[in-house]
């Protein structure tokens, strides 16, 4: 599943912008991301947003904020930019 997410980033990065978040305006992508984010949790690679530094907190919701309008998705796209960042090591 990890090699799906690389290459589904990989695809936006060549086919849109140098960007490597773009893919948070994908909702299959914030899925799949937001289920990795509980299996990181379930295996202690990752914490919850809200344990998180502030600073940390709010860089994520900036990004969110770049390719999500309502607060649900906003929140979702959120954790997923934190699961990407974990797994591509971008940002």
């Amino acid at each position: 599943m990890i090699c799906l997410i690389r290459y589904y980033s990989d695809y936006f990065l060549d086919k849109n912008t140098k960007e490597p978040f773009t893919l948070l305006c994908s909702t299959v992508c914030l899925n799949l991301l937001c289920f990795h984010h509980t299996l990181f949790l379930r295996d202690g690679a990752a914490v919850e947003i809200k344990d998180l530094p502030q600073d940390k907190k709010e860089k994520y919701w900036d990004i969110a904020k770049k390719f999500q309008t309502e607060t649900d998705k906003r929140i979702k796209a959120s954790t997923a930019a934190y699961v990407l960042e974990l797994i591509t090591s971008t940002y």
